[in-house]
């Protein structure tokens, strides 16, 4: 629900601006056509969760896809910390790190007990 919420709301600023950015998201219940083509043609912006992610970093061709990329937002971090998923999130972006060394991440969160604790945790660097 989160996703699609942030694909629709990304969705109107991209439209009136005129941009040429494909928004796309990649879950459980994404269809194996959109997969396939995600995969061939990955989209500017892909929002996904921590499984899906795992997956596709598990792939022959994650270099090329993940290659170029820039950022990584991460929404909501502060439930993730300190679970199995935030485990395998960690896991997944330091593996995005190496495919893509200049990658910059970006956490957010409405509520955070302890924000150094959460800033170490996300970005370690």
């Amino acid at each position: 629900a989160l996703a699609s919420d942030i694909k629709r709301n990304l969705a109107v600023p991209i439209e009136e601006t005129d941009l040429a950015v494909r928004v796309e998201d990649r879950t459980g219940d994404t269809t194996p056509t959109q997969r396939r083509r995600q995969r061939a043609d990955p989209p500017h912006i892909l929002l996904t969760t921590p499984e899906s992610l795992a997956l596709m970093l598990s792939w022959e061709d994650a270099p090329r896809i993940f290659g170029n990329l820039r950022r990584v937002i991460c929404d909501e971090i502060h439930a993730l910390a300190e679970s199995k998923r935030g485990d395998q999130l960690a896991l997944g972006l330091a593996r995005l790190e190496t495919l893509s060394p200049r990658l910059s991440r970006i956490g957010l969160s409405a509520t955070v007990e302890d924000p150094p604790a959460l800033a170490r945790w996300f970005a370690p660097a």
